[in-house]
């Protein structure tokens, strides 16, 4: 019915043909070649197909968008990871140095006039505050295995409060900090303080972290131990057992599992519990045999 002829059909096949076209949804004769028709009825005649390809191609996308996001997430942890042990490894350098590079470590450097001066650098360190927290930590430890609790305290107590206001800060070193105070306060026979300290560490512990994690594992066995120190041994035994579990396995820390093991040993003994103390020594006897092998030629 074209106005112009030669754009009819010439025959009633021709106008079959392009029936059959139409229901296949296909390009009619009577139609042009453009790209645009000719795309659109391959859309429509392909729907489904396509819309198979470009459900794949999202899924696709989005998981390459997702493991690259993580990928650049954990490249920028292992960086910051890098530069925070550049700088305890600097900071551990010139606590030896004297204070002069030329001349070498003092040779009447003390320990304890080396903590100082590592105390007084320690609180330079506030631009990197989990560095900070990790010396803070690392030197209030060495304090309290020296008796100096008063020093000990101030840098245990700094590096808890930097972990938990630091942003990027992570459970784990908040537990580990926990845990570090409390045997601190056990140490000091506030053991109310000591007990609330090691509680608050596990129970964070067993709510953000994974239950075979070590550090669960030593937030256990300080509440254990503080429940040992006070008598308490019925609710002790119980959590020195969970983390004697906790620190067994291939990957585990021998001298948590024996320090652990001797703990849970001297509750067995004081509950009169002699076969299963003297089992546990025995193990621990083999733990340390084991650590601290002695040759005899």
């Amino acid at each position: 019915m074209h106005k112009d002829p030669p754009r009819r059909y010439g025959s009633v096949d021709a106008l079959r043909r392009d029936v059959d076209h139409y229901r296949r949804c296909e390009p009619l004769d009577a139609r042009g070649d453009g790209m645009r028709y000719r795309a659109g009825k391959f859309v429509r005649r392909n729907a489904a197909r396509l819309s198979i390809v470009a459900a794949v191609a999202l899924v696709m996308l989005s998981l390459v968008i997702f493991y690259t996001l993580r990928l650049a997430a954990a490249r920028n942890a292992a960086v910051a990871e890098a530069a925070r042990v550049e700088r305890i490894q600097r900071f551990m350098l010139n606590l030896f140095d004297g204070g002069e590079k030329e001349a070498g470590p003092a040779d009447d450097l003390r320990v304890v006039t080396m903590l100082d001066r590592g105390m007084a650098e320690a609180g330079a360190l506030e631009r990197d505050p989990l560095v900070g927290a990790e010396l803070y930590q690392t030197l209030g430890g060495i304090y309290r295995k020296l008796g100096k609790f008063d020093r000990a305290e101030i840098l245990l107590q700094s590096s808890l409060a930097a972990r938990r206001s630091a942003p990027d800060s992570n459970t784990e070193d908040v537990v580990k900090s926990l845990v570090a105070l409390a045997g601190l306060r056990s140490d000091q026979a506030r053991f109310d303080d000591a007990e609330r300290l090691a509680a608050e560490a596990l129970n964070t512990a067993r709510a953000q972290i994974a239950q075979k994690n070590a550090v669960v594992g030593s937030a256990v066995g300080a509440l254990g131990d503080i429940l040992e120190e006070r008598g308490n041994y019925t609710k002790a035994i119980p959590l020195l057992e969970d983390a004697l579990r906790l620190h067994s396995g291939p990957t585990a820390d021998q001298s948590d599992l024996a320090s652990t093991m001797r703990e849970l040993a001297d509750t067995q003994f004081y509950t009169g519990h002699y076969d299963v103390s003297e089992s546990l020594n025995q193990r621990v006897l083999a733990l340390h045999r084991q650590l601290h092998v002695i040759g005899i030629h």
